[in-house]
């Protein structure tokens, strides 16, 4: 926990935390939609999401709303975690193209091919 948030509990204060909401532009949408629901933890158990943490799906995106303090940074790692099990890690990459919001690209193995052929 932040020191600060530490400080402010002992003092007696009352924090309001905002309502999270994450972005994320998957490949594989309802797969990942599944992974994302059985893995998220919510008071440190898996599958605890309750009322606190939703993922939905938008067009194509999958979108998770937390009530509760919800870290963009878990949502990249569980992101991570999910193209390692599926064996894209080599080809996917996950990127942050907004401030609340996370793609997922290809790497660009051309412009690399490219660069070693004129050496």
């Amino acid at each position: 926990m932040d020191v600060c948030v530490e400080r402010a509990l002992m003092k007696g204060s009352v924090l309001h935390m905002q309502a999270a909401g994450f972005h994320l532009l998957p490949h594989h949408m309802p797969a990942q939609e599944k992974f994302l629901l059985d893995k998220i933890k919510v008071g440190g158990k898996v599958g605890n999401l309750g009322e606190l943490v939703g993922v939905t799906r938008e067009k194509a995106k999958v979108v998770v709303s937390a009530e509760t303090d919800f870290s963009k940074r878990y949502l990249k790692y569980l992101s991570k975690k999910y193209l390692k099990k599926q064996q894209l890690r080599d080809w996917l990459h996950v990127i942050a193209n907004k401030s609340d919001s996370y793609e997922l690209r290809y790497y660009n193995i051309h412009d690399n091919d490219a660069d070693e052929d004129e050496d």
